[in-house]
């Protein structure tokens, strides 16, 4: 699976995860995946921004209460409740766009 950032073209691929934890590096706090160098924190995204689970067969987005909130496609996630995602689904976290998905 990846996540393309939409503004750059940049794929991030995670294959071989099932739970990674977006957000900003902060006072040592690594996230998986550091969206940091992608101007995260000038897009707004939360240190702990968000957390995409494999469960069952199924991913999932979840908003770890983000300042500016996730968005999958454009519809905005009520904190600390898992939502299922699906390969080619646009995700926001503040204003940074990412496309989901295996086959981008």
């Amino acid at each position: 699976m990846a996540l393309r950032l939409i503004e750059s073209g940049e794929y991030i691929v995670f294959d071989d995860k099932t739970e990674l934890i977006l957000g900003r590096v902060h006072d040592g706090d690594i996230p998986d995946i550091d969206l940091e160098p992608h101007d995260g924190k000038k897009a707004g995204v939360s240190r702990r921004h968000g957390r995409i689970t494999l469960q069952e067969g199924q991913w999932y987005i979840e908003d770890l209460n983000s300042t500016n909130g996730t968005f999958v496609n454009g519809i905005q996630l009520a904190p600390n409740e898992p939502t299922p995602i699906n390969s080619g689904d646009y995700l926001r976290l503040g204003t940074m766009e990412l496309q989901f998905g295996s086959d981008l």
